[in-house]
């Protein structure tokens, strides 16, 4: 199982170009996307201190099936096959939200081929 966790915290830059990032669609069946690649799209679109409420709406506005307790925000969206001829691949986000404030911390990504 391939996991990437990117942190939303102040502070923390991304490498490539964040307007060049925020063009691209997030291609969530291109066998060739990551779950290093996919956080970084998300944390791109989330920005730094976004609230678990801005990041559940653009979670749905990209097609993704969310669920949020007090302080987690759990999302999945289809993903394309690997090798697993059969099963039903998902990506699977968590994301981390802070007590007191409701801002999104930290989120999980993994790619998931399970039935």
């Amino acid at each position: 199982m391939a996991v990437a966790t990117a942190s939303l915290t102040k502070g923390d830059r991304l490498a490539q170009d964040l307007a060049e990032l925020l063009a691209e669609p997030i291609p969530w069946c291109s066998a060739d996307l990551t779950p290093t690649t996919l956080a970084t799209l998300l944390v791109a679109r989330f920005g730094e201190r976004i609230t678990a409420d801005e990041a559940d709406r653009v979670l749905r506005d990209l097609g993704a099936v969310v669920n949020r307790t007090d302080d987690t925000l759990y999302a999945t969206a289809p993903a394309g096959a690997r090798l697993s001829l059969g099963a039903k691949p998902r990506w699977s986000i968590i994301g981390a939200i802070e007590p007191d404030g409701g801002r999104l911390m930290r989120i999980e990504v993994r790619y998931l081929a399970g039935k």
